[in-house]
């Protein structure tokens, strides 16, 4: 599946390859917008892709990539009054064990649990803990 994406200013980063109808057309484009920048993603990335796309905006931004298990994910999200919330998503039928330090001295809401070092997720479990 594949969006034609009409860059109307937007500066192309990728283009669709091959000899659909789409070929030569963006694939995956940025438009700057007062301080920040917005990316459309016309089509689904594989791994690979999604490596090669954020590892620049990773180093611009000179965030610190963290680094899950296979088929588990971590949101970061800021509530009122600066607290912040990590959902870690185990979305496999497997027992998942992480060691994230940057989690380290957070409380998980949903059992109390403060973390120190080691979490283990249930299949299709759920982490909701809040960081200091």
């Amino acid at each position: 599946m594949a969006s034609i994406i009409h860059r109307e200013g937007a500066e192309r980063l990728a283009t669709y390859g091959g000899d659909e109808f789409y070929a030569g057309h963006s694939a995956l484009t940025v438009n700057a917008y007062g301080k920040g920048k917005a990316y459309f993603v016309g089509t689904p990335l594989d791994e690979t892709g999604m490596s090669a796309f954020m590892a620049p905006i990773i180093k611009e931004l000179d965030l610190k990539s963290l680094d899950t298990p296979e088929d588990v994910s971590l949101s970061v999200r800021y509530g009122d009054g600066g607290t912040r919330y990590a959902f870690l998503i185990n979305n496999s039928a497997a027992d998942k064990r992480l060691c994230l330090s940057e989690l380290n001295g957070g409380t998980e809401l949903l059992t109390g649990t403060v973390i120190n070092d080691l979490i283990e997720l249930k299949p299709y479990g759920v982490d909701v803990i809040a960081l200091r």
